[in-house]
């Protein structure tokens, strides 16, 4: 990845006060995904197994009706977190995220979460913030905070 992957990793809330070693370390282990708009991120109801955080675009958070309608739940901006579930003790995702747009999203494997929270001073407090922070900005209730 570019230098500029990496100052766009270092200014998103959870990484901020890592150093540039940690920084490329932390990259080192992600999995870089392009995605297009309308390309599925993960499925409500799939196993949680990665954590993300989205570089440039945007993400919707999107359930299923009963009679197969969506409603759109959440739009997460760049520079924050998703798909943390496994830190909020879910197995399986309660929606379904969407690139809105063109997109590129950094994910870690869930076995990365307990290490990046040990290792790196307020990295989850900073994730659960910016998550929490963008739900209730949203008017959020118990099923939207649940989502992830």
């Amino acid at each position: 990845m570019k230098m500029l992957d990496i100052a766009q990793l270092g200014r998103s809330p959870p990484f901020v006060r890592l150093d540039q070693r940690q920084l490329q370390a932390t990259l080192d282990l992600s999995e870089v995904r392009r995605l297009r708009g309308g390309a599925v991120v993960f499925d409500e109801g799939q196993p949680v197994r990665r954590f993300h955080l989205l570089l440039s675009g945007s993400i919707r958070f999107v359930r299923l009706t009963a009679d197969g309608s969506q409603i759109i739940v959440l739009h997460i901006p760049a520079g924050q977190m998703f798909g943390i579930g496994t830190a909020l003790g879910q197995i399986t995702h309660q929606v379904t995220a969407v690139a809105a747009d063109d997109s590129v999203v950094l994910s870690w494997p869930n076995a990365l979460w307990p290490t990046f929270s040990g290792t790196y001073l307020g990295f989850a407090a900073e994730a659960f913030r910016t998550f929490g922070g963008s739900v209730r900005a949203r008017g959020g209730n118990s099923d939207i905070e649940r989502c992830g």
